[in-house]
């Protein structure tokens, strides 16, 4: 314990422990990273497939603007499909059985986070209080920057980037012929759906830091309150 406070508490070493941790038994709800960093390939494939549209109202029309507008086509379709199909089990399975599931979840989770919450416990409390407020201002400054960035995309779901992936494909099929404010919503929507979606995964993760440090001070007042003798009782 001596050594781990000489070593001082780290963010790196909390998000190592937590990573560690097992899934649990319902763990279908938490979207696989391979999904997630597909998804984020496919919104850059809307990007990329939208922008030789856009440059044709500047330039004259190039065959390397079919085949980049082809590309990125293909990408956002390929990139999206994973997370779209696995929504399709996920969502009715989850309807369906989420109660059971919940509670099977959180029985599991409390018993593993227990574990991280007592490693953070053994710091001192003015390193764990000092750590708590810090995360908490940094997820009021994500909040804040998406905010200003995305105006709210991220409270709207999958909807803008389907939105965008419909004006993608229109654009491909009626190449030329889509009006340039359709173009510039398509290609603002999936780029403030793209900063929504990172910075909502940054939020997660410094809300489940939150929630473990929150733990690990709670504990610390309870160890450090020690009740006085109750008033008429024997010594």
């Amino acid at each position: 314990m001596q050594g781990e406070a000489k070593a001082g508490f780290s963010y790196t070493e909390l998000e190592r422990r937590l990573k560690a941790l097992p899934e649990g038994p319902v763990s279908v709800l938490n979207t696989p990273r391979p999904f997630a960093i597909a998804s984020i390939i496919g919104n850059f494939g809307i990007i990329l497939g939208l922008l030789p549209s856009l440059l044709m109202t500047f330039m004259t029309q190039q065959m390397w603007m079919v085949t980049m507008a082809k590309i990125g086509l293909m990408v956002a379709i390929i990139g999206s499909a994973p997370e779209f199909i696995r929504s399709l089990w996920v969502v009715p399975r989850s309807l369906w059985r989420w109660r059971n599931e919940q509670v099977i979840q959180l029985d599991h989770d409390i018993v593993q986070f227990r574990e991280v919450v007592v490693w953070v416990s053994r710091f001192p409390e003015k390193t764990i209080g000092e750590h708590l407020r810090f995360v908490r201002r940094a997820q009021a400054r994500v909040a804040s920057k998406m905010g200003l960035l995305t105006g709210g995309v991220d409270k709207l779901g999958v909807a803008p980037l389907l939105v965008a992936l419909g004006i993608q494909l229109k654009a491909f099929l009626d190449w030329g012929q889509t009006p340039y404010w359709q173009l510039l919503i398509g290609l603002l929507l999936a780029i403030a759906y793209l900063i929504a979606f990172v910075a909502q995964l940054m939020r997660l993760r410094m809300q489940l830091y939150e929630y473990v440090l929150e733990e690990a001070l709670e504990a610390h007042v309870g160890r450090s309150y020690s009740p006085g003798p109750v008033a008429g009782s024997r010594p």
